[in-house]
C-alpha cells in the first residue's frame, strides 16, 4: 500500500469544510460528506484514521491532484511503451510470415533443415540490405536538401548585394549630377 503524505494539521473535527484526503488513492470528500465512516475512503475503502487522528503534522506535502495526473501520465507512458513493444512483435510476426511463405515451414530432416536456413539467412539478408539502402536514400535525400537551401541562400544573398549594388551606383550618379550643377 502507497502511503501519501500531506502537510497539514490533523482533522481536529472543528471545520466542516475540511477535506480528507485518501492516503492510498488519493481520492477527497469533505467532513460532512464523510458519514459515519468519515475516515474510510469511499473510492477504494482504505481506512485514513491513523493519519488524522495522530497528533502529528505530515509533511513532504503531495497536492492529491499531482498523484493523480502523475498515475495517468504513467498510464500513458505505459500504454506508448507497450505500443512500441506491439508494433516491434507485430514486425518480427510479420518477418517470421514471409520467411514462412517463401521458405515454408521449419523442416526438422537435415537436408529441408539446410534449405530452409539458406532461404531464411537470405532473406533476413535482403531486408538488411533494403534497410541500410533506404537508410542510405535518406540521407542522400537530406544532403541534398541540405545543398538545396544552401544554394538558395547564396542566391539570395547574390540578390541582395546586386540590389544594393544597383542602388550605390544611382545613388552615386544622383550624388555626383547634384554637385555637377
Amino acid at each position: 500500500m502507497i502511503e501519501w503524505e500531506f502537510s497539514h494539521i490533523p482533522f481536529d473535527g472543528d471545520s466542516s469544510d475540511e477535506k480528507i484526503v485518501c492516503q492510498k488513492c488519493g481520492w477527497t470528500w469533505k467532513v460532512k460528506d464523510g458519514g459515519d465512516d468519515l475516515y474510510i475512503c469511499h473510492k477504494c475503502n482504505a481506512d485514513n484514521s491513523k493519519f488524522y487522528l495522530d497528533n502529528e503534522v505530515f509533511s513532504n506535502a503531495v497536492d492529491p491532484t499531482l498523484i493523480v495526473e502523475g498515475a495517468k501520465a504513467l498510464a500513458n507512458l505505459g500504454g506508448s511503451i507497450a505500443q512500441s513493444k506491439a508494433s516491434k512483435d507485430s514486425s518480427k510476426l510479420d518477418i517470421e510470415r514471409e520467411i514462412e511463405v517463401r521458405c515454408g515451414k521449419n523442416k526438422r530432416f537435415k537436408k529441408k533443415k539446410k534449405e530452409y536456413n539458406t532461404c531464411r539467412n537470405n532473406y533476413l539478408s535482403s531486408l538488411d540490405t533494403k534497410q541500410r539502402q533506404d537508410s542510405q536514400e535518406k540521407q542522400k535525400q537530406s544532403e541534398f536538401q541540405r545543398k538545396a537551401f544552401a544554394e538558395t541562400q547564396k542566391n539570395k544573398r547574390n540578390t541582395t548585394f546586386i540590389v544594393v549594388g544597383i542602388f550605390a551606383v544611382i545613388l552615386g550618379i544622383v550624388v555626383y549630377k547634384k554637385f555637377k550643377k
